[in-house]
C-alpha cells in the first residue's frame, strides 16, 4: 500500500463509512418540515401511539411517518415494511441528541442562535400559510381564472398556477402593509 499501512487505510475507511452513516442519519427530515405527501398523510394516526422510548423521550407513530418523507416516493408507498428501520433511525437520532445535550451543545451561542432563527422562520411560515389559505381560496382562484380564460385546458392549468401565485403575492403585500401600520420600524445604517 505504497506508504500507507493497512491499519491507517482501514481507519480512514471506517471514518468515511461513519461520516456517510451520520450524514444519512442527520438528513432525515423532522416533523416540523415540509407538508407530507398524500401517501404518508394517509398513514398519520389521530391516536398517535407511542412506538418506542429513548430514556424519557417518547417516539410516536406519527414521528416515524414524518421521517419517511426522506424516502423516495416509491418507498413512501411501502412504509409498512420499513417502519422498524425508520423507528431505529429515530432512536439513533434521539441518542445523538441526548448525548449532545448532555455535553452542553444546546447552550452553545451558535446553536441557540440557529434555534432562534429556525423558530422565527417556522412561526412566520405557518402564519403566512394560514393567512394565504384563508384569502387565496380555490373558489377565488377559479373566479379569477374564469375571468381570464382563453378556453383552452392547457391555458387554464397554467393560468391557475399564475393566478394562485399572483393572488398570494398580492395578499401577502396587503398583509405586510397592514402589519406595518402603527408598528414602529427603525432601520440602522450598516457599513
Amino acid at each position: 500500500m505504497s506508504g500507507m499501512s493497512l491499519a491507517v487505510a482501514l481507519s480512514r475507511a471506517r471514518c468515511a463509512i461513519a461520516v456517510a452513516a451520520v450524514a444519512t442519519l442527520l438528513s432525515m427530515p423532522t416533523a416540523a418540515q415540509e407538508p407530507l405527501p398524500p401517501a404518508l398523510q394517509a398513514l398519520l394516526r389521530t391516536d398517535n401511539p407511542v412506538v418506542g422510548t429513548v430514556g424519557a423521550t417518547q417516539i410516536r407513530w406519527n414521528d416515524v411517518i414524518y421521517s419517511a418523507a426522506a424516502l423516495p416516493p416509491e418507498q413512501q408507498a411501502q412504509v409498512g415494511p420499513l417502519f422498524s428501520i425508520l423507528l431505529s433511525r429515530l432512536v439513533d437520532r434521539q441518542l445523538l441528541s441526548d448525548a449532545a445535550r448532555q455535553q452542553g451543545y444546546a447552550g452553545r451561542p451558535e446553536i441557540r442562535e440557529a434555534v432562534r432563527r429556525y423558530e422565527a422562520d417556522l412561526i412566520r411560515d405557518s402564519y403566512v400559510e394560514d393567512y394565504l389559505a384563508g384569502v387565496v381560496t380555490p373558489q377565488a382562484v377559479e373566479t379569477r381564472v374564469r375571468a381570464l380564460s382563453d378556453g383552452t385546458v392547457r391555458g387554464d392549468v397554467q393560468r391557475r398556477i399564475e393566478v394562485r401565485e399572483e393572488m398570494s403575492r398580492l395578499a401577502l403585500d396587503r398583509l405586510l402593509a397592514q402589519l406595518r401600520e402603527g408598528t414602529p420600524i427603525q432601520i440602522y445604517p450598516t457599513r
